[in-house]
């Protein structure tokens, strides 16, 4: 997922950029197009979420550790095994 992540944000992106590149280069009467300004936006806002989601990601990933358990957490018996036992008595 990380990488499709990475992917969408760069796409957005440089789209981004070649939108406003576009009314730099080509026509700056294009500034006055709420239709475009409206695609130049939610694509820059496209290009913002998916850096959002990595960084979401990178920070969940980091909280977990080399065992795939999140930190400071023990694992949890399965529901109809027998019960942990922790107070020194020997089970049978």
């Amino acid at each position: 997922m990380k990488a499709y992540v990475i992917t969408t944000g760069v796409v957005f992106g440089l789209l981004t950029l070649a939108l406003l590149l576009r009314i730099v280069g080509e026509d700056p009467g294009l500034a006055a197009d709420p239709f475009y300004l409206a695609i130049t936006a939610a694509s820059a806002a496209l290009c913002v979420w998916a850096f959002v989601v990595l960084r979401r990601e990178r920070h969940r990933d980091s909280s977990y550790t080399e065992a795939g358990r999140p930190a400071m957490s023990r694992p949890r018996s399965m529901p109809g095994s027998a019960p942990d036992r922790t107070d020194g008595e020997e089970g049978g």
